[in-house]
């Protein structure tokens, strides 16, 4: 196996191309990556703290992918939060239609009871009507004491 300190070919393209910077003459054995040839194993000595090409492609998909993940946890937190305040809606909405629907009931029992109350009243005027229609239908002689009768009777019916 061959070590070479002198930079693979692609890797002194991407130096000169000013990717990899310039390494102030540091090497570390860290530094030091295996080229990507099949047959040969070559070495470059690149800037320590510095990734080549692929390493650095790989760390920056990482952290767009990290930072992707944080940006979805936000949402979901805020998605959260939605649906916490969304059933609380529906809570106080579900307690507001039992009060409504309380409230309805008991509008109609009251309605129901005063439909009875009407009824009855309906039928003591029918009753106060037919009285009186029989009162006057007694009134076969034009006897104007008998009348006079008649007419208090029938005011003292309706006044008390």
């Amino acid at each position: 196996m061959r070590t070479n300190l002198q930079p693979s070919r692609k890797l002194a393209e991407s130096a000169s191309a000013g990717v990899l910077g310039d390494c102030h003459g540091v090497y570390s054995p860290a530094a030091i990556v295996q080229a990507p040839s099949a047959t040969s194993v070559s070495r470059a000595i690149v800037r320590p703290g510095h990734q080549p090409d692929g390493q650095e492609a790989s760390h920056k998909q990482i952290r767009a992918l990290k930072a992707a993940e944080q940006c979805l946890k936000k949402k979901l937190d805020c998605k959260e939060e939605e649906i916490k305040d969304l059933k609380a809606e529906i809570q106080t909405a579900k307690r507001e239609y039992e009060e409504m629907e309380g409230k309805v009931d008991r509008a109609d029992e009251r309605f129901e009871s005063l439909q009875k109350e009407n009824e009855q009243y309906w039928r003591w005027w029918l009753n106060k009507i037919q009285f009186t229609k029989l009162l006057l239908s007694m009134d076969h002689d034009s006897n104007p004491r008998h009348s006079r009768e008649i007419a208090q009777e029938i005011q003292r019916h309706y006044l008390n």
